[in-house]
């Protein structure tokens, strides 16, 4: 049995990194950088961090690694639904902004049910179904209800859509 393992090119990594933030600065817009526990913390503070403090990531653990990294902003972009994980994304919203994409109101009332015992907020991207049908909300009077309504929670703020 062969054990897999990951090489990370500093080198590529660099490339890629500053090709990225210079089609970002052209266009006027941000960039988060798709991140997992997986890549090296030497590399997120050395090559990622000094040129975007955002980066984006699928689970809490990976939020709460970056977040340790030095990462100010982390969009979630996967559901957080149990327990246990609405406890850890608690903890890392009180020491980084998390942006967390729903496509339900119960994704919403989670999230703001786990900050109320703290000031932690979180801003909440709407997914918009963009013709997959897997996952999202259908464009247009859904997408509308679901940000009123989640913007009526305390401790959330919905600020865009995600597709």
């Amino acid at each position: 049995m062969i054990t897999p393992s990951l090489v990370f090119s500093e080198s590529a990594l660099t490339v890629n990194v500053e090709q990225w933030n210079c089609n970002a600065v052209e266009t006027s817009r941000r960039w988060a950088a798709g991140l997992t526990r997986a890549v090296p913390v030497e590399l997120l503070k050395n090559i990622i961090l000094p040129v975007t403090e955002m980066a984006s990531c699928s689970t809490v653990a990976d939020a709460a690694y970056l977040a340790e990294a030095g990462f100010r902003q982390i969009i979630l972009t996967r559901r957080v639904v149990d327990a246990d994980s609405l406890r850890r994304l608690r903890c890392v919203a009180e020491r980084t902004h998390i942006a967390a994409v729903i496509d339900h109101f119960r994704h919403a009332e989670l999230l703001s049910q786990c900050l109320s015992q703290t000031s932690a907020k979180i801003q909440i991207l709407i997914e918009v179904d963009v013709g997959g049908e897997v996952a999202g909300v259908q464009p247009g009077p859904d997408v509308t209800m679901l940000a009123a309504a989640a913007s009526r929670l305390p401790g959330l703020k919905v600020v865009g859509v995600f597709a």
